[in-house]
C-alpha cells in the first residue's frame, strides 16, 4: 500500500513550474497555485497569453475560480523552478527534455506527470534525473487558459531510497493544495496497472466512443479489451517488470477503481453482428472520420499502441515471435473498424 504521503515538518516548494499546460499540468499546476504557490506555466503562446491575460480558469464540481499565475511560451522561464511538472505528450518527452536540461536550475527536482511506463527513465537518459508518477485525473481543455476537471485528481509518486527527501516535499507540497498525493514503494506496478487498463479499456471506448460500461456489455468488446490487457502484461513482464497477473473478464468490468462497477450485472447483447454493425458505424462517424484523423493525429489509441510496439521491437522474445503479432486481436479490431 501507499505510504502517507509525508512528516509535518517537510517544507513544500515554493516556486514551480510546469511544462506543458494541458489537461494534467494544468489542473495540478493550478492546484498549487490556487493554494498560493508561485508556479510559472509554460504553455503554447494562446495558452500563455490567456493565463497571463485573465488567469488560469477551473471549472470543477467544487469550485469555479480564475486563479492567477505567470505564464510563458519561452522553456527559459523555468530557470528558477524548484520543482517542475512535466506534463508533456509522451511523444515529445525526448524533444523537450533537450530544451529543458539547459534552464534547470542547480537542484531543481522534475516530475513526470505523464501516461505511459518510462517517461522518467527516458528523462534521465537525456540528463535530467526525473521521478515518476501516476496520475488520477480525469480533465480536458475547452479553451486555452480554461480546465474541466470532471473527476479524482490525485498522484502516486515514487522513486528510489536516496530521492525520499524529494518525494516527501513534493507530496507535501500537493497536499497543502488539497491533491491527495501518496508515496508509493511500488511505483513501477502502479505505472504498469495504469498501462495496461489505458492500452485496453481506453482504447476499446475511443474507438467505440462508448463508456466502459458498454464495452463491458457485449462478450466481444470484453474479450477484445482483454486481449490487448493481456499483451500489454506480456510486455511488462518481458520488460522485466512486476506486472499485474493475467486478467479475468471480472477485473476488465470492475477495474480502473471501479469505474464500470456493476456492468457484469447489466443485460449483454446476444449477437456479435448486432453489435459489429453498431460499432463500426460509430468508429466511422466520429473516432476514425477524416476530420478526426486531422484534427487528432495523435490520439490516444496511437500513443498507446506505439508505446507498446517499440518495447515489443527491443525484445527478442517479441522480435522473433510470428505467433504474437498474427494473434494480436487488438491490431486486428483496430483494423477491422477502420477499414469497414
Amino acid at each position: 500500500m501507499p505510504e502517507p504521503a509525508s512528516a509535518p515538518h517537510v517544507h513544500p516548494y515554493k516556486r514551480v513550474a510546469v511544462m506543458g499546460t494541458g489537461a494534467v499540468g494544468g489542473y495540478f499546476g493550478g492546484m498549487l497555485a490556487r493554494a498560493g504557490t508561485n508556479v510559472m506555466f509554460i504553455a503554447r503562446p494562446s495558452t500563455a497569453e490567456a493565463i497571463s491575460r485573465r488567469g488560469l480558469f477551473i471549472d470543477s464540481a467544487k469550485f469555479q475560480e480564475a486563479i492567477r499565475a505567470e505564464a510563458s511560451s519561452d522553456v527559459s522561464a523555468v530557470a528558477n523552478a524548484e520543482l517542475i511538472l512535466f506534463c508533456v505528450k509522451t511523444i515529445d518527452t525526448e524533444s523537450v527534455a533537450k530544451t529543458l536540461l539547459p534552464h534547470l536550475a542547480p537542484g531543481a527536482v522534475v516530475l513526470s506527470l505523464q501516461n505511459g511506463v518510462d517517461n522518467a527513465e527516458r528523462l534521465q537518459a537525456a540528463g535530467i534525473p526525473a521521478l515518476p508518477a501516476v496520475v488520477y485525473v480525469a480533465a480536458s481543455v475547452p479553451e486555452p487558459g480554461c480546465i474541466k476537471h470532471a473527476a479524482r485528481g490525485d498522484l502516486a509518486i515514487g522513486g528510489p531510497a536516496n530521492r525520499r527527501a524529494d518525494l516527501e516535499r513534493i507530496a507535501a507540497s500537493f497536499e497543502k493544495s488539497g491533491v491527495a498525493c501518496k508515496i508509493s514503494e511500488k511505483i513501477q506496478v502502479d505505472l504498469w496497472t495504469k498501462f495496461v487498463f489505458n492500452c485496453a479499456l481506453n482504447t476499446t471506448s475511443a474507438i467505440a466512443q462508448v463508456g466502459y460500461g458498454s464495452v463491458a456489455q457485449n462478450d466481444w468488446s470484453r474479450e477484445t479489451t482483454l486481449a490487448a490487457a493481456r499483451e500489454t502484461i506480456a510486455v511488462a513482464r518481458a520488460q522485466g517488470k512486476r506486472s499485474p497477473r493475467s486478467p479475468h473478464p471480472v477485473w476488465v468490468e470492475n477495474g480502473a477503481g471501479h469505474v464500470i462497477h456493476g456492468a457484469r450485472h447489466c443485460p449483454r447483447q446476444a449477437h456479435r453482428d448486432r453489435f459489429a454493425e453498431w460499432i463500426c458505424g460509430r468508429a466511422r462517424q466520429k473516432a476514425w472520420s477524416a476530420h478526426a484523423r486531422k484534427s487528432h493525429p495523435h490520439c490516444p489509441f496511437e500513443i498507446n499502441r506505439s508505446e507498446v510496439l517499440r518495447f515489443k521491437r527491443n525484445h527478442p522474445l517479441f522480435v522473433h515471435s510470428k505467433r504474437t503479432r498474427r494473434s494480436d486481436s487488438y491490431d486486428g479490431f483496430a483494423r477491422w473498424l477502420c477499414l469497414r
